[in-house]
């Protein structure tokens, strides 16, 4: 657009209107006033305390958000409320330019990758190495020297940004972006270590303000009905198995009734979420991990039809080709998805042997409006010593679904509305 250099826009920083850096229920809220463009930049967004704690590899600096909420009054727009949960996966399916280049140093996480010859006398192997990898330890003070902090374009989180060309008041009389961070009792969903207590920064938001009035109400007017998806969340248990036996549940899923669901996709990890941490650090991808288990299979009904045509989808590389197949590229490294044997452990970020098999994603799509919706799940249980057993152990199913929303504008007011 050229009105951005024709001085009709500025950029302007606004601080929070309220502000709790507290690790017991950390929140912070911006009040949005005027006509600013739908271009919202959330910084300085990190944690500080302890320079024994780092962020964790999936999410960053960015995972200490729980929840991001834009509002109007009590009227909730659109929102994220796993925000940390839903950037795990989002983070994954940048490319692996954009994650060790751009990424490494915006969101701080630990995903884009190289690989490296590794040899000796004994031995010729390549290992999969971060690409640009940085101590990302925290700072002891929320200071200005402190260089380890997020940025965070909105749109990337609101599909309703990328087609709301402006916010204002005129349409929202009570704008605000609302923040709700991650408490220290679940610290290890943002920091590798789950007993040092550490704080929130204070973030700032960066909103481009549109300096003159007749350019806004052009914009403005133009809105009549906007379409989007938005990520929503459901899970499910499933018990506790033993080695040689074959385990079939299926579990009703209630989030979605209701509701046009597009890309469906489903996270699967321990129940007792303490399994994630040795000795207060965090395993490998920690909560955020999907576990490879033994002959796993899924299959999605939906309204009383089977969405897999051979009944169940069995096979970690099945599984991985469907997921790009329907949710678009996934920046994995080598054993990320599947088992292989101890052998092969070399193969794994920096020869970390806790990171095989644990990004195994089940996607889907389903393109049509919940009436009813389960997922079924097999796996075997697997003789196995270790402790905690990612094969025998209860797990949790954890679902996230892109749900089709609008907003609809008409003599001065607006309605939100599921599809």
């Amino acid at each position: 657009m050229s009105f951005y250099s024709s001085g009709q826009i500025e950029s302007q920083i606004i601080e929070p209107s309220s502000f709790n850096s507290s690790g017991s229920s950390g929140r912070a809220e911006f009040r949005i006033h005027g006509n600013v463009l739908s271009s919202l930049k959330l910084l300085n967004v990190g944690r500080v305390g302890n320079a024994g704690a780092k962020f964790l590899d999936l999410t960053g600096a960015l995972g200490v958000i729980r929840r991001v909420s834009i509002m109007d009054g009590r009227t909730v727009l659109t929102e994220v409320r796993n925000f940390n949960d839903w950037l795990s996966f989002n983070n994954l399916q940048k490319n692996n330019r954009h994650n060790s280049d751009m990424d490494r140093l915006l969101k701080l996480h630990r995903i884009g990758f190289q690989s490296r010859y590794f040899g000796s006398d004994t031995q010729y192997q390549r290992k999969e190495m971060i690409k640009n990898d940085r101590d990302f330890s925290f700072a002891t003070t929320d200071d200005q020297a402190s260089t380890n902090r997020a940025y965070f374009d909105l749109r990337e989180a609101f599909q309703m940004l990328q087609q709301v060309p402006i916010l204002s008041d005129k349409l929202f009389k009570q704008l605000r972006l609302v923040i709700e961070f991650e408490t220290q009792s679940n610290a290890q969903k943002f920091q590798n270590v789950d007993n040092l207590d550490t704080s929130n920064c204070r973030p700032i938001l960066v909103v481009d303000r549109v300096m003159d009035d007749s350019q806004a109400m052009a914009m403005l007017n133009s809105i009549s009905t906007v379409q989007w998806e938005e990520a929503e969340h459901d899970r499910v248990q499933v018990s506790a198995t033993t080695a040689g036996t074959e385990q079939k549940v299926s579990r009703k899923l209630l989030g979605f009734n209701g509701k046009m669901l597009g890309k469906m996709r489903i996270r699967t990890n321990f129940q007792n979420t303490a399994s994630n941490v040795n000795a207060n650090t965090v395993v490998g991808y920690g909560i955020y991990s999907s576990i490879n288990g033994s002959r796993e299979g899924f299959n999605i009904i939906i309204n009383g039809r089977s969405l897999m045509p051979r009944g169940i989808q069995e096979g970690e590389n099945r599984r991985l080709a469907h997921l790009v197949d329907t949710h678009g590229e996934v920046n994995l490294h080598a054993s990320a998805h599947t088992c292989l044997h101890n052998d092969f452990d070399g193969l794994t970020v920096s020869g970390d042997a806790t990171k095989v098999g644990k990004l195994d994603f089940f996607g889907t799509t389903i393109g049509e409006k919940v009436t009813e919706l389960q997922v079924e799940y097999q796996r075997t249980g697997k003789t196995d010593g270790s402790t905690p057993s990612r094969y025998n152990d209860a797990m949790e199913l954890f679902v996230e679904g892109y749900v089709s929303k609008q907003l609809q504008v008409g003599g001065g007011s607006y309605r939100v509305s599921y599809m």
